[in-house]
């Protein structure tokens, strides 16, 4: 699986070298890493996670410039969509976040998710 989303990003970031990728419910997941060297200079990565979550990931994985890190639930949409670049691709990535959320949760991201961010 994680094979297949980090060639997912790799695709993106040919198509969009300068792309925003933001990451849902990250936890310790290492993908930032593996994919460094394909990441341009005014890329952004944004890793949103619940409290807990990005306290436990910033014990060992630190933000910097590049790489954000939000401590926020998802559906507190008011509190990250705003830091995410409106004048530069976004590439949405979750690898098991959907699962665990109710369909209406799912729904609601999703309908904010194309309202702020079309095409």
């Amino acid at each position: 699986r994680a094979m297949a989303f980090d060639e997912a990003i790799k695709e993106f970031w040919k198509e969009s070298p300068n792309g925003t990728v933001v990451n849902f419910a990250e936890g310790l997941e290492t993908q930032r890493f593996r994919l460094q060297e394909y990441m341009a200079e005014d890329a952004l990565w944004i890793s949103i996670d619940l409290p807990d979550g990005m306290a436990a990931r910033e014990k060992f994985i630190q933000p910097d410039e590049k790489h954000l890190h939000l401590g926020v639930s998802v559906l507190n949409v008011g509190a990250w969509m705003s830091l995410v670049p409106r004048d530069k691709p976004v590439f949405f990535t979750a690898q098991a976040l959907f699962a665990y959320l109710e369909e209406d949760e799912n729904k609601y991201l999703f309908q904010q998710m194309a309202e702020h961010f079309p095409g």
